[in-house]
């Protein structure tokens, strides 16, 4: 069989298919078939195609019968590749039984103390279990209980625990992930790199419709201009710049635009004058940028025909970006009205030249009321195009700096090129422009476009992603998710130093926790001080315009993984009885989703004035006396340094299998501790707090059941008759 599947041509160069056999695709070696390992290479895209989720998905076609890997990349002369690889394997190491001296989770440890696994990424379970079945100690037969449990009692998602045995290493990674750090152990990426960029934008006929109207998707798009931009040489304008602008025609609809069609010179000469020499204006310094493009002007007779162009041309240039300012509109928005025109999207939205079994959009929209840098909206299909949301990625470059306010495109336009949206005489706005005023709304369109190609332009922020990505190993959804990229960094530094990573022992699988979830979690948290930082608050204020976390419980497993049911029956007592032992009374209902409730922060004038006396025989309620105030910058990872609090120096780990006393996690007057606290509640930690307080007394009681100081005097009364007969 041939390795090459179909060749395409792009700007005089080639996009190429390519097919790998399966021992090509085993362990991580080998990964590219037309290029050496340690040449230079940037990596654009990594998709893996999973048959079993695609098929689960009720607005998506599958043929495919295979899951499939593709990596779109390009090669040390900008020559764009992609490689399709059919049943990708991924490799994962358990450690040497000779060196199993610990019995918590390593952070690395030498590859040559481990030996490796080769599987699909729905066998990783299996393997593990494998493993883990040809050992007999307490620890492992544990996690295996856990795992039976977990299947027989139907929470899926639970049997990962197992990931957090202590002798299996590098396998909590999804693939794509994987082979990012394989892309970045084996080529070259440091290289220097380009893009070609292209910038979009569309306009919806929203007069006269109602809110529930354009929910439905019933606005259609008359407006869509598109600037494609190559970066070859480092030239800027001139032939390398294509400005298409596509239309809606309906004469009846729009009266201005017959007039405005049959004079598209006259047009045309006018965006030459506005557009060709861009003054930009920052920080007080004018700089002029040569934005000379050719202009084509595209009418349609019928929506569905405009929309089918749009991507017939971002598919015939193929640029390496198509950016979009709030993409979780334009996208979905052009994918609705595909459907509405009886299309199914993926025909047209994706590269013809893509197998056409493997066709898909994949898209996941987060609108959450939240800073937009925290946003994690991500729209993927089978293209050699990155689609990136750029107000997203513009907020996200920038987390932790000066709030800029908000981020529509007219403000930030203002903000790094002295310049907003094309402006309408009075009485004219986006919505009723296009019967009002076709001719300036057209330019509108298309002056929002050029704002965002000139954005990209003063910011350099595409080409510093790509360099980031690259550098990193990290997908471009993921680039601002700190737990993430710094794992696909450690991970290959390692790597490459001759240690092999382990996995994340912090996940709780047993409650539907995620990496997503945790990264979620991290970034509320990074969120909430960036915005204490940046208002003068202290850490108790309240933090009520972030919403109630959204379920991201990672309870689903793969076709694979579900074939598993085979091995225990939802009638498996032992398992059952054993968990139940392990968790309850803590863990009562494991289906369940606990949330963390915000706490209530009342008004700081209504306390009592007990400070400073300011004024005599008045004291102060905000100024005290003998109160030190101190922060530490980095405290936890400077604790964890100074401490030794690495899992690679650690011992050992006290594991308590079940409640042992009716006096634990319990608060005073013998409240429980509330349900959210609960959630995280483990015997150990509670049982190492108790030991370091020093509180001998408490400590035995609750641990051994010895009596408190109460107890025994009562029995010692008791015992020495001190007892009045009224008191027994």
């Amino acid at each position: 069989m041939k390795n090459e599947i179909q060749i395409i041509d792009v700007k005089q160069e080639s996009v190429v298919f390519q097919r790998m056999s399966n021992k090509h695709g085993v362990g991580i070696s080998n990964i590219l078939k037309n290029i050496k390992e340690g040449d230079d290479l940037t990596t654009l895209e990594v998709m893996y195609y999973d048959t079993f989720r695609h098929r689960n998905n009720p607005n998506e076609i599958v043929t495919a019968n295979k899951n499939a890997m593709f990596i779109v990349y390009k090669d040390g002369k900008h020559k764009k590749y992609v490689q399709a690889i059919v049943d990708p394997k991924m490799r994962i190491y358990f450690v040497k039984p000779e060196y199993r001296d610990f019995t918590t989770p390593r952070e690395y440890l030498e590859i040559d103390k481990c030996y490796h696994v080769d599987t699909t990424p729905a066998g990783v379970l299996k393997a593990i279990r494998k493993e883990m079945q040809q050992s007999d100690d307490p620890i492992t037969q544990t996690m295996l209980n856990i795992e039976r449990y977990a299947l027989a009692s139907k929470i899926k998602g639970a049997a990962k625990e197992i990931l957090k045995w202590p002798y299996t290493m590098f396998s909590d990674l999804d693939i794509e992930s994987y082979y990012r750090i394989m892309l970045g152990y084996h080529y070259n990426q440091s290289h220097g790199h380009t893009v070609d960029k292209c910038f979009l934008d569309i306009e919806s006929d929203i007069y006269g419709l109602t809110s529930s109207e354009t929910a439905m998707n019933l606005d259609k798009t008359n407006a869509c201009t598109l600037i494609f931009h190559f970066d070859e040489n480092g030239a800027y304008g001139g032939k390398n710049t294509q400005v298409f602008t596509l239309l809606l025609r309906n004469y009846e609809r729009y009266p201005q635009q017959q007039y405005f069609e049959e004079h598209l010179d006259a047009f045309i000469e006018e965006c030459h004058e506005h557009f060709d020499q861009q003054t930009i204006i920052k920080d007080g310094k004018k700089k002029i940028i040569d934005c000379t493009a050719d202009y084509h002007i595209l009418l349609f007779d019928e929506e569905i025909d405009l929309l089918k162009n749009i991507f017939k041309l971002i598919n015939s240039y193929r640029p390496d970006t198509c950016e979009v300012w709030n993409i979780a509109y334009d996208i979905p928005k052009l994918y609705a009205r595909l459907e509405r025109n009886g299309i199914y999207p993926p025909d047209v939205m994706c590269d013809p030249a893509w197998p056409k079994d493997y066709k898909w959009v994949e898209m996941s929209i987060d609108n959450r009321p939240i800073d937009i840098a925290e946003r994690k909206t991500s729209i993927r299909m089978a293209s050699t195009t990155i689609y990136i949301d750029q107000m997203q990625s513009y907020a996200g470059i920038r987390k932790g700096r000066k709030a800029y306010g908000s981020s529509r495109l007219d403000n930030i336009a203002k903000i790094e090129l002295g310049m907003g949206k094309w402006e309408f005489k009075p009485g004219v706005n986006v919505t009723n422009a296009c019967i009002k005023d076709y001719w300036n709304f057209v330019l509108y369109n298309i002056r929002d476009v050029w704002c965002q190609d000139l954005i990209d332009v003063v910011t350099n922020d595409t080409m510093a992603m790509i360099y980031d990505m690259n550098q990193s190993f990290c997908p471009l959804k993921s680039l601002f998710k700190q737990v993430t990229y710094q794992r696909q960094i450690y991970y290959t530094q390692r790597l490459n130093r001759g240690f092999i990573s382990g996995n994340n022992p912090n996940l709780d699988y047993l409650h539907g926790d995620s990496e997503e979830m945790a990264e979620w979690r991290a970034d509320m948290e990074e969120a909430r001080k960036r915005r204490m930082a940046l208002d003068g608050e202290s850490e108790t204020d309240d933090e009520d315009d972030v919403e109630e976390e959204e379920s991201d419980n990672d309870t689903e497993l793969t076709e694979e993984e579900n074939e598993d049911d085979d091995i225990v029956s939802a009638e498996d007592a032992t398992a059952k009885e054993i968990l139940k032992q392990t968790f309850d009374p803590y863990w009562d209902d494991p289906s369940r989703e606990l949330r963390l409730m915000g706490g209530m922060v009342g008004n700081p004038d209504n306390n009592i004035a007990n400070g400073t006396e300011i004024i005599t025989g008045i004291k102060s309620k905000h100024i005290y006396d003998d109160v030190l105030d101190m922060d530490f910058a980095s405290e936890y990872p400077w604790a964890k340094y100074t401490r030794s609090l690495s899992k690679s120096t650690q011992f050992g780990r006290l594991i308590i299998p079940g409640k042992i006393s009716d006096r634990q996690n319990c608060l005073p007057l013998g409240q429980q501790k509330r349900q959210e606290d609960q959630k995280y509640y483990t015997n150990s930690s509670e049982f190492i707090s108790d030991y370091i307080s020093g509180d001998v007394i408490s400590f035995a009681n609750v641990w051994f059941g010895l009596p408190t100081v109460t107890e025994m005097n009562e029995k010692l009364r008791k015992k020495y008759g001190l007892v009045k007969e009224e008191e027994s």
